[in-house]
């Protein structure tokens, strides 16, 4: 449906429809895969259909990525902020040369403050984002 509307729509329509749906999108594509779930191929279609490579993606809606990122490691599911972690660590390693110092920090802290707290089922991909995560910046 969102690949409908981003199609048949008017410029203005489909700019609105992309800032929004853009970073959902690459969140939303580092679902955990299952036999089951699908919708991290779903996501990743949309996320296709709407960008013309991953990192161009990235470095154009990067701050609205962040936000979203943000909000999901914050949140209180905890497979989410372990599918935001992964996110985190995906851009890392996509734009790391790109990255300012600033942005390294601030999604350095968010999976530092996704670390800390109680123990849960899937948080060892918040720890093996970060060691990715900084690995990538080096």
């Amino acid at each position: 449906m969102l690949l409908t509307l981003g199609q048949n729509y008017s410029d203005a329509i489909k700019d609105h429809i992309r800032s929004q749906i853009i970073p959902l999108a690459f969140l939303g594509m580092h679902t955990a895969a299952s036999p089951d779930n699908n919708l991290r191929t779903l996501w990743t279609e949309v996320w296709t259909e709407s960008v013309t490579w991953t990192e161009a993606g990235l470095r154009a809606h990067l701050p609205a990525v962040t936000a979203i990122l943000k909000e999901a490691i914050e949140s209180r599911s905890w497979s989410l902020k372990a599918q935001a972690a992964e996110a985190v660590c995906a851009v890392a390693s996509k734009l790391a040369a790109d990255l300012t110092v600033e942005t390294r920090r601030e999604l350095g802290s968010l999976l530092l403050s996704a670390l800390a707290g109680r123990t849960f089922a899937g948080k060892e991909a918040i720890l093996t984002a970060t060691a990715s995560f900084a690995n990538s910046c080096k």
